[in-house]
């Protein structure tokens, strides 16, 4: 399919009073670039639950039972973690994986402490 470079888009001269065709024609157009343009697939990670446990009927029990299959603390990232095959770049408990982000950018120790300095910890990322 052919996809020009570039789209001009004239709009009649503005009505007094209100931007209410402008913004149904922009809506419109958003709709139908959105049916044109083929975004490739992009497959992320996903993060785990953090369920490390297996219950019963009533209780935690180890290991999972027959009569509960499938349990979230037997598959996934938290499982791989328990087992201990699980890498990971950061820190966090089970399946997690972060690392704390200072306010220039630099990847801090899991000890940083919040702060509004340069090299203070000031958001966290996902490192799935």
């Amino acid at each position: 399919m052919f996809l020009p470079q570039s789209l001009t888009l004239t709009l009649p001269p503005l009505k007094k009073g209100g931007w209410g065709g402008f913004r149904l024609c922009a809506l419109g157009l958003a709709l139908l670039m959105g049916l044109i343009v083929n975004a490739p697939a992009h497959a992320a990670g996903l993060n785990d639950t953090g369920q490390t446990t297996c219950y019963d009927d009533t209780q935690a029990v180890t290991p999972e039972p027959s009569t509960h299959p499938r349990q979230d603390c037997t598959i996934g990232r938290d499982a791989a973690a328990a087992a201990g095959v699980l890498t990971k770049v950061g820190g966090g408990r089970a399946g997690f994986d972060y690392t704390k982000i200072a306010n220039d950018g630099r990847e801090l120790p899991a000890d940083a402490v919040l702060g509004s300095g340069p090299g203070d910890w000031a958001c966290t990322r996902d490192n799935v």
